[in-house]
């Protein structure tokens, strides 16, 4: 195997110890014995004491690699016929490697390898050309580009290189693009042993290069009309991707208008609206939320043979959790009705209506028992707030939710419309989600169906002064629009 360029003192575990030059192996020293089915390093001795085998772990932002290759990786390939190369990461998600094959008289020294200057956006790397020179009959050399474009992530290149090697008989370059991270040391007070950890920094690799990213087409366009703070405050233009994800954006719509035309061809009011509706969140720098009809709160009246049964679980939470008369075993009861706005902490600061119980607090908990029992004494009832998670992430527009219908386009910039998702059921309605920055983290996790279009001014004022504020941001209008009318 031929180098074209080799990575500078990286070290990396091997059988006979550490690799610090490429085709040097240095010898090493027992150290403790390895856990099975524990990656190792092996660091390099100081002052002379024997060489360590550590523990090494890998991280992806907060969750940790398996490196056993039975996590979906993303791999790709070039959408020009003429110019075929193919890219997957790696099992440990380290590097990516592009792979692409050379006419058998390629030789080393006339590939070519060429890493142009960081972009100005610092999540997209440095531009790559990368191919081969060959001469003509007519005895001049030319070039032959089969990589040309930016990359589309970040990359360590001083760790970056390529080989060639003959694969199943064909002669190929392998590239390998080191993606940034950073090692840490952290101490296990219970096995007493250090944890190398190396954290990769999350990056959405939906394709090698920028230019190769999927360009979503726009099918449909919609406003929203806002107000802050009860003053009219401008318009919202969004694009919506219905080839790439018909049902999502059919519901959307339908919200948007507030009818739909069902399976049978019939137009129907839809379960929901968004005119008139609040914003839920807004971020700086991170999204704003909106779209939740408010079903998951729910005002419940109990009798007081109710009320007895229910302040009987919260006095013993040993007990198994069950039905009390409507309010269903797995429904969170929160401040507000009769319960009270009390003040539960030392700056004075008092619940807010529908605001969640903290169940590790004995002060919030304590509290709660001793309103609860004082209503009982008086043997009339009462009337609560109770959160129903089953209805979240709002409704679609029949009432209900619905899973994912895919993860196509990626969340790759500010301004990406994403319907707000839960994971672990799998269920979403009609709460949505822009973000206002890119998030790798939040690919292939929640779906992306559209993109902002106009109004990035209003955009900004939201997110600088109505930061923790959406509720003064309302929902006034919304439609469709034609789509040679959106900006």
């Amino acid at each position: 195997r031929r180098r074209g360029r080799a990575p500078v003192k990286v070290l990396a575990a091997s059988p006979g110890g550490v690799i610090d030059v490429p085709g040097q192996t240095v010898g090493s020293t027992p150290g403790p014995d390895p856990v099975s089915g524990m990656d190792y390093m092996i660091v390099p001795p100081q002052e002379g004491d024997p060489k360590t085998p550590i523990p090494r772990a890998i991280y992806e932002g907060l969750n940790e690699v398996n490196a056993d290759g039975s996590e979906p990786r993303p791999k790709g390939q070039s959408q020009d016929p003429d110019n075929i190369y193919f890219w997957k990461m790696a099992a440990d998600k380290r590097t990516i490697e592009v792979v692409f094959p050379i006419p058998d008289d390629v030789n080393q020294a006339d590939i070519i390898y060429r890493l142009g200057e960081e972009a100005e956006d610092p999540n997209r790397g440095p531009t790559l050309e990368m191919g081969w020179k060959y001469r003509t009959q007519s005895g001049r050399m030319k070039e032959k580009l089969i990589i040309d474009g930016r990359i589309l992530n970040t990359i360590n290149r001083q760790d970056s290189f390529w080989v060639t090697e003959d694969m199943a008989g064909v002669k190929c370059v392998l590239l390998t693009l080191t993606r940034p991270s950073m090692m840490r040391q952290r101490h296990d007070p219970i096995l007493s042993r250090s944890i190398e950890e190396e954290r990769l920094e999350p990056q959405t690799w939906d394709a090698l290069l920028v230019e190769e990213r999927i360009k979503p087409e726009v099918t449909d366009k919609v406003y929203f009309d806002l107000s802050l703070s009860g003053e009219p405050a401008g318009r919202l233009e969004l694009g919506l991707f219905g080839g790439l994800l018909p049902k999502t954006v059919k519901n959307f719509i339908g919200l948007v208008e507030g009818k739909y035309t069902d399976d049978d061809g019939n137009v129907v009011e839809s379960a929901h609206c968004y005119k008139g509706t609040a914003f839920q969140s807004i971020m700086n720098e991170f999204l704003i939320g909106a779209g939740n009809p408010g079903l998951d709160h729910v005002l419940i009246e109990f009798t007081p043979e109710e009320l007895k049964e229910y302040l009987a679980f919260y006095e013993d939470f040993r007990m198994t959790p069950k039905k009390v008369g409507k309010v269903e075993r797995n429904w969170a009861i929160r401040w507000g009705a009769d319960l009270g706005l009390p003040v539960v902490d030392d700056e004075g600061v008092r619940k807010q209506e529908g605001g969640g119980i903290d169940g590790n607090s004995e002060d919030e908990l304590k509290l709660v028992i001793e309103r609860m029992r004082e209503l009982d004494v008086k043997g009339e009832g009462a009337t609560f707030i109770f959160f129903r998670p089953e209805w979240e992430k709002g409704c679609d527009v029949t009432g209900r939710t619905w899973p994912a219908e895919g993860f196509k386009v990626p969340h790759s910039k500010r301004g990406m419309l994403s319907m707000d998702r839960n994971e672990d059921k799998d269920m979403q309605g009609s709460n949505f989600f822009i973000t206002l920055k890119e998030f790798p983290h939040m690919d292939k996790r929640w779906v992306v169906f559209g993109e902002v279009l106009d109004g990035w001014d209003l955009m900004t004022k939201l997110e600088d002064d109505y930061d923790g504020n959406a509720g003064e941001v309302k929902i006034e209008d919304c439609g469709l629009l034609p789509l040679e009318e959106a900006a």
